[in-house]
């Protein structure tokens, strides 16, 4: 059972501080006078390590378990993304070649174990290029999706996804990376709240690099190191894309709100959906006597 102190630096603690970095940021722009790029991943980022940290405390080094490595990951991604400015072509490039590296290398960080004990060389490096490519090509649909969205409807599809895969993960049977998620979820509302009510300030592409490299490493710890239904994990990503297909026809000539209602929805069907099946693949619960 969780301690209060635990309850608090796992939950609120992350979103707290995911806020305060949000506000650092907007009182404190660039030399420029521009606001930082990445702001957003890393002020999430932060929200989350903090939390996982007072989960599962430091933990040793190098980490054992899969799960122990999202951290740095994380971070890494995070930081990344904060020399990601509107610069040239070329240079865009290179830091697209740097955001797949830390991709493929946090995925290999994550599948070690399966790659050591349970996979052939052939199985090893077939999961590692799949699954790369297909995170990278998420990264990248986000990246350009993502900040097109109405400033409210963005951040709440990245709350209602983190949300949704907290829930889907903890009924698949892993509580603590379904605890790791509620933090995630955490962080993204603490940063929504801020980013929507006070500064304004959009999600913006920088930020997708440290968002995406975070959903999608909790997915798959859950997905092979526990027993998350395959289907939830792709419906979990479906999530995330979906509101990016409303048809705009659908969008014109209402507000805000409704905007962000459709996109919300968007995002919240498909991980109810993957909740649902999360909940009809676990096992049935023993009678107690």
């Amino acid at each position: 059972m969780l301690s209060l102190s635990q309850l608090l630096l796992g939950f609120l603690v992350p979103a707290v501080v995911a806020a305060a970095v949000l506000l650092c940021a907007w009182r404190r722009p660039g030399s420029s006078g521009e606001p930082r790029a990445g702001i957003g991943g890393l002020a999430v980022a932060s929200g989350y390590v903090v939390g996982q940290v007072g989960l599962r405390g430091l933990g040793p080094w190098p980490p054992v378990e899969a799960s122990g490595w999202l951290p740095y990951v994380a971070l890494a991604a995070a930081l990344l993304g904060t020399f990601d400015r509107e610069t040239g072509a070329a240079t865009r490039l290179v830091l697209r070649l740097f955001g797949a590296t830390v991709i493929v290398g946090g995925l290999w960080l994550l599948l070690r174990g399966r790659m050591v004990h349970a996979w052939s060389s052939g199985q090893s490096a077939a999961w590692l290029a799949g699954l790369g490519a297909g995170i990278v090509l998420l990264w990248l649909a986000l990246e350009r999706g993502l900040p097109a969205l109405p400033l409210r409807s963005s951040w709440l599809t990245l709350v209602v996804v983190a949300a949704g895969s907290a829930a889907t993960i903890t009924a698949s049977g892993s509580l603590l990376l379904g605890l790791l998620g509620a933090a995630l979820a955490a962080a993204c509302t603490g940063a929504a709240s801020v980013a929507a009510f006070v500064t304004s300030r959009r999600l913006e592409r920088a930020s997708t690099l440290a968002l995406t490299s975070m959903l999608a490493g909790l997915v798959l710890a859950a997905y092979f190191y526990s027993d998350l239904p395959g289907w939830s994990a792709l419906l979990l990503a479906l999530a995330i894309v979906a509101p990016l297909l409303v048809p705009r026809r659908l969008l014109r000539r209402r507000g805000d709100l409704a905007a962000t209602f459709l996109h919300g929805l968007a995002a919240a069907v498909p991980a109810g959906a993957a909740l649902a099946l999360a909940i009809a693949a676990s096992p049935p619960l023993e009678p107690y006597y």
